[in-house]
């Protein structure tokens, strides 16, 4: 039997858009156990998802979106929805820091 790997749910931040992919910064923990102002130690990948990918339902995909993904380390199986109060959070404390 061949080794199943297991998926993780966590936070995919979108840092630019290059043609038809968003490159993300992925946090390699579960969404659960996240905290923004842990961004300086956060164990991340970077990963570029196809614009195709990302949820209709949400519009355009932008830089600084932050969606949740189910992923298996540095492949994305699913980007399963935006997270609207997660970036108000992640603003938050970069306006904090920079001000």
């Amino acid at each position: 039997m061949g080794r199943e790997e297991c998926s993780v749910i966590s936070y995919a931040n979108i840092d630019r858009i290059e043609g038809n992919f968003a490159v993300c910064e992925v946090e390699l923990i579960p969404f659960e156990e996240s905290m923004p102002e842990d961004f300086k130690t956060k164990k991340t990948v970077m990963i570029n998802i196809s614009l195709s990918e990302f949820p209709t339902d949400v519009g355009s995909a932008r830089e600084g979106d932050v969606f949740v993904v189910s992923h298996d380390s540095e492949k994305i199986k699913t980007v399963l929805y935006k997270d609207e109060e997660e970036m108000k959070r992640r603003l938050g404390i970069l306006k904090q820091i920079f001000n």
